[in-house]
């Protein structure tokens, strides 16, 4: 299985900075919305410390769900996820964990949710949390 044509991973603190905006966007009034940039927002988050550490944490924890439903989409089971995740930890992760991008040899493939998951947080999930992230889902 691969993905559709046209998809493109992007990096990993591109999507956590995304992720951030839709939060912050959320907690103001309806008539400010409009009224602010992304990279507006972003910015003052961090010059200010307007994004408490708990909402960074809840941000960081989506994009890793994200990624394990993508998983998901690829046919892993709970099961395999756990195992994959564990493997990537033990053997890949090492290597990765510097690079700000997805690696070339992952696009395309579910290794690429893999980096994606351990960027955002890195540590494996066991079946029983990965249980909860797709029953989240649905």
């Amino acid at each position: 299985m691969s993905l559709p044509a046209g998809i493109i991973l992007p990096d990993a603190a591109a999507l956590l900075q995304a992720a951030v905006v839709r939060a912050v966007i959320g907690r103001l009034p309806d008539s400010e919305r409009d009224l602010h940039s992304p990279a507006a927002l972003i910015a003052f988050a961090e010059l200010y410390g307007a994004i408490a550490p708990a909402l960074w944490q809840q941000c960081r924890s989506d994009q890793r769900n994200s990624a394990v439903l993508a998983l998901v989409e690829w046919g892993f089971s709970p099961a395999e996820i756990e195992k994959a995740m564990s493997d990537y930890e033990a053997n890949e992760w090492i290597r990765d964990r510097l690079s700000r991008a997805c690696p070339d040899r992952y696009v395309g493939k579910p290794a690429m949710w893999l980096w994606l998951a351990f960027q955002t947080i890195p540590a494996p999930l066991k079946k029983r949390r990965i249980l909860q992230v797709i029953a989240g889902a649905q």
